[in-house]
């Protein structure tokens, strides 16, 4: 396979032009998929919206006044509570996605009382909601003195929409998108790859910490697993696998076009792709009618089609990882899709991922139908329907053990 063209330089906070601002920021702003009121959170002030989008904060100001929805900021439990989103930033917050950080350090962000100190990266969410209810008490940019409050999902599908490669939600979809490129027996060759799987509790109590994730987590069929070594205190894993693709085509007219229709909506604008909040991706009800789609809300949807059309169908999750050749540590982007039951093989049926390649330059025309039964090589396959962990958590707060995935460079020593 070729290689992946260039990956967008790690977003920098630095001072945006007028011309960029005309063309790609305030474009994105009018374009912002409206999310609806009881599923927003607005709990990122003025320098974290900064740090995510890979600008300067007198921009965001600038955004703000032009339409980005913002709040005052007001402190702890001043806007309506998502509840399946605790501790969010979907799986590409600013510093581990955009800037390419090499080290799982900690780091202080500045807040009213003081610096907090906090993980560079933040572990995302049970996309399915399993948090209903759940406060994160550590969200670092919550009550924020640097003026206005934004949503963190507003702030990412920003990004992604205004096309400038600064954001981290950006730069982490080219790292993955870009391997769509290049002769399609690349997406099916062995890949060997080393990660760090890590357990975490979603709201992130302070009562004990998660089991580690046992080798059972990572499906078999297309993954190998080499090396397994669990590290102590518990909760994190060092895994060797080989990746496979795997090439097939759905026959069943039935099911294509249940693929066909939710691929046809998003790529003829009649549902905007959009990072969505757990609850909100959960509900493909209130979804649909919010013009909006996720990978789960796409999931549940061909799911529930497929069924009603007769075919034997379920849900899977799993970890869209980047080029095995990364010297850099870098968050896997968690990921859900359909599955339906042909000829005694599951068969994945995925419009999203087809969609989001497409958007990337190097994409190739033949990925679209690829994604109509086959898995490349970049997808690593979890055993369950969600990314929450089998192992059992007692949380005070209502969390649950929720697994993360980062992808280490080959030379990592830590076996």
């Amino acid at each position: 396979m070729s290689e992946a063209p260039p990956r967008p330089p790690a977003p920098e906070r630095r001072a945006v032009s007028a011309a960029e601002l005309r063309r790609h920021w305030l474009p994105a702003v009018d374009r912002l998929p409206a999310v609806p009121a009881a599923h927003r959170r607005p709990d990122v002030g003025v320098r974290g919206a900064a740090r995510i989008l890979g600008i300067d904060e007198a921009t965001v100001r600038l955004l703000v006044a032009a339409g980005l929805p913002a709040t005052e900021a007001g402190g702890l439990g001043a806007w309506p509570r998502d509840g399946g989103d605790a501790g969010a930033c979907a799986d590409d917050c600013v510093w581990r996605a955009g800037t390419g950080s090499g080290t799982d350090d900690r780091t202080r962000h500045g807040s009213s009382g003081g610096d907090v100190e906090t993980r560079t990266h933040h572990d995302p969410p049970d996309h399915h909601g399993a948090n209903a209810g759940a406060l994160d008490r550590h969200t670092p940019y919550a009550a924020s003195p640097d003026g206005p409050l934004m949503d963190r999902y507003d702030l990412i599908n920003l990004g992604l929409l205004a096309g400038t490669g600064r954001s981290g939600p950006e730069a982490a979809e080219w790292r993955w998108a870009g391997q769509a490129g290049g002769e399609p027996g690349g997406w099916i060759a062995p890949r060997a790859l080393r990660l760090a799987l890590s357990t975490d509790c979603s709201v992130r109590c302070a009562g004990p910490a998660p089991a580690a994730p046992p080798v059972t987590s990572i499906a078999s069929g297309t993954t190998t697993v080499r090396r397994w070594r669990t590290l102590e205190p518990g909760g994190r894993v060092l895994v060797d696998v080989t990746l496979r693709g795997r090439s097939r085509r759905v026959r069943s007219r039935d099911a294509r076009e249940v693929f066909d229709e939710l691929h046809a909506g998003l790529a003829g604008g009649r549902y905007r792709y959009a990072r969505l909040p757990a609850a909100l991706a959960a509900d493909p009800e209130q979804a649909l009618a919010a013009g909006v789609v996720d990978a789960v809300t796409a999931a549940l949807v061909m799911a529930a089609q497929a069924r009603a059309a007769g075919l034997e169908a379920r849900i899977r999750s799993g970890f869209l990882l980047g080029p095995g050749d990364t010297s850099r540590r870098s968050a896997a982007l968690r990921h859900t899709w359909a599955e339906i039951r042909e000829a005694g093989h599951w068969l994945p049926l995925d419009p999203v991922q087809a969609y989001r390649a497409a958007r990337h330059p190097a994409a190739h025309p033949d990925f679209t139908d690829f994604c109509r039964g086959s898995r490349p090589n970049w997808l690593l396959p979890w055993a369950y329907g969600t990314h929450a962990a089998p192992a059992p958590h007692l949380c005070p707060d209502g969390g649950r053990a929720v697994t993360s995935c980062r992808q280490l460079p080959p030379q990592h020593g830590d076996f």
